[in-house]
């Protein structure tokens, strides 16, 4: 099984659209502190 994950932006702009298998996501626990960092290009 595969899940494709969307990575946005704080004002809601796709970053990047990506599939991982299953074993490579969780799901968030009410506890955890979501957090930012900035967006550098690849490369």
């Amino acid at each position: 099984m595969a899940y494709e994950v969307k990575f946005v932006t704080l004002d809601g702009k796709t970053a990047a659209i990506i599939e991982l298998d299953a074993g490579q996501v969780r799901v968030a626990d009410t506890r955890e502190i979501p957090h930012a960092r900035p967006l550098t290009a690849a490369g």
